[in-house]
């Protein structure tokens, strides 16, 4: 193998490869779309990852192969990116980076569009079918190069077709200098709904840059393709021409979108500990809907499309968060890195209340990004910037065999009202509302955040001051949902002789298919 030796600091070594990719027929996370339409990612070698601390099971180089099909993502070092795109004339290209040539691969009246796309506040089409067929966007030599370059990045991806509309324009993401950020929609005009999209990425790049997780926008494009994937790159996201039932292609642009912090900026090992990962995206992804839907569509959908999984039992599911998802399959690998995670998250903002919940995020992401932060970088920083006891917490969530699942114990009068007794059946910190009625029929709702557990992990006493008299409690965690449903009803001896044909709760299954989800769901394809 000729003489290897190792690589000392600040020396550089030189690689050279010649390869050849073939575009995946059946359209995934990449391939070809239609016959002239085709999302490429995966397709370049690149250096394996190095980590003197968890680099795989033992330290050292990450030397697990990637299979974009197994449901296994990526795990990156940051590289600069110098690359060239040739395809034939009228065809677009869409990819991550800045595009180094646009007056030699558009027309004049195109490239004046994509300039004023790049400071315009309105939405701009830069090229429609129509032009597109008759010879008006791009140079009109039989094949044309298209040049882009990124810096410190992961990885780059890119879309390519004859026949897309191409949206674009911009938004301010940082007010303190004024930086804006271009973004791009493609799709195909039959696509219902992508006529919007470019305002869409719009106000999703504002939402992520001031609300959620509040730090602006790191890079300068936001590009939405429609190629079928419904999976995220650096600036570029692979959407699917159709949301799936109860769901929009804003929202599923909106998850994907959100991904440009976790596990981009930051750089996370999506394959061991994609809670960082997707927990983190997923999280943001509900607090984008409460603004854009409100609250009640927002937990409806959230428990469709994902805390539902949690509503009945499987085996594993009391496995660890924290176990490295390369040693997992199957559903508790989705589970654990998207539902669970992103409950845990959510349970964290409530507990330490929003300011503090995003001063430690915003510690975290600036201390951290760019430099593949590991869990136990984000719970000690986490730590570190709050003057909350966190540990009980992280290790409820993280490390034990926890799951979602809180019942009714007794019901006692007290002095000046009731002591209502809560069994933590599962051992997560859920919040959780208790919601009583009287024998008046009025109603009120007492909240219990996930503070309640720390100190009393399996069972606390909720304490109501009231003159009246109770017909019913219940506990409802909302998109904290419970394992058993049936446990978390209690009814007065004389609510039960009026109600005596009622029957009892019954166990909630929820669970919908996974095959259709309207997006990609880590370990859903497990070998």
């Amino acid at each position: 193998m000729g003489d290897l030796r190792c690589i000392l600091p600040f020396e550089t070594v030189t690689f050279a490869f010649k390869w050849h990719y073939d575009l995946g027929l059946e359209y995934n996370r990449e391939g070809v779309f239609d016959p002239t339409t085709f999302f490429i990612g995966y397709f370049f070698p690149r250096i394996s990852t190095y980590s003197d601390t968890d680099a795989g099971l033992l330290a050292g180089w990450d030397l697990e192969e990637y299979t974009y099909r197994s449901g296994r993502e990526g795990n990156n070092d940051f590289a600069d990116f110098n690359y060239s795109v040739t395809v034939p004339k009228n065809f677009l290209v869409w990819a991550t980076g800045e595009l180094q040539n646009p007056d030699e691969v558009l027309q004049p009246d195109a490239a004046q569009r994509l300039l004023e796309s790049r400071t315009s506040d309105e939405i701009v089409t830069i090229a429609s079918p129509d032009d597109l067929k008759q010879g008006l966007i791009t140079a009109q030599t039989d094949t044309v190069t298209w040049r882009w370059k990124a810096e410190n990045i992961s990885d780059v991806a890119l879309g390519v077709s004859d026949h897309y509309v191409w949206d674009a324009g911009s938004v301010v993401a940082d007010p303190a200098n004024e930086r804006r950020v271009s973004v791009h929609a493609a799709y195909a005009e039959e696509f219902a709904g992508f006529e919007q999209m470019a305002q869409d990425i719009k106000d999703i790049v504002t939402f992520a840059s001031s609300e959620w997780p509040g730090v602006p926008w790191p890079y300068s494009h936001a590009n939405v393709f429609v190629g079928g994937g419904d999976e995220e790159f650096p600036m570029m996201a692979n959407d699917g021409s159709d949301a799936g039932e109860g769901r929009s292609v804003r929202f599923i642009a909106a998850h994907e979108l959100l991904h440009s912090y976790f596990p981009f900026y930051m750089g996370i090992d999506e394959r061991r500990y994609p809670f960082m990962d997707e927990g983190w995206t997923t999280a943001f992804e509900y607090l984008f809907n409460l603004e854009d839907i409100g609250q009640e569509a927002a937990d409806a959908l959230f428990i469709d499309m994902r805390s539902s999984h949690l509503a009945k039992s499987f085996p594993g599911e009391e496995i660890p968060i924290i176990t490295p998802a390369d040693a997992t399959r199957g559903i508790v690998t989705g589970v654990d890195g998207y539902e669970k995670a992103a409950l845990a998250f959510l349970a964290l903002k409530e507990y330490m209340g929003d300011d503090a919940f995003k001063v430690s995020l915003h510690a975290f992401i600036d201390r951290w990004h760019g430099k593949r932060p590991l869990p136990w970088d984000m719970f000690n920083t986490f730590s570190d910037t709050s003057d909350l006891e966190l540990n009980w917490f992280f290790q409820n969530w993280f490390f034990e065999s926890n799951y979602l699942n809180i019942a009714l114990g007794d019901v006692q009068a007290a002095d000046d009202g009731y002591a209502i007794e809560v069994k933590n059946a599962g051992g997560a910190a859920v919040p959780f509302d208790v919601k009583v009625v009287y024998a008046d029929d009025s109603e009120e709702s007492f909240r219990q955040g996930p503070g309640v557990w720390q100190d009393s992990p399996e069972e606390v006493t909720v304490t109501i001051t009231t003159d009246q008299e109770l017909k019913s409690v219940t506990l409802d965690g909302g998109i904290f949902v419970d394992g058993n449903l049936a446990d978390n009803t209690w009814l007065s001896e004389a609510s039960d002789t009026e109600t005596s044909t009622a029957q009892p709760p019954i166990k909630r299954d929820m669970r919908v298919s996974r095959t259709q989800t309207g997006m990609k769901r880590q370990g859903e394809n497990y070998p």
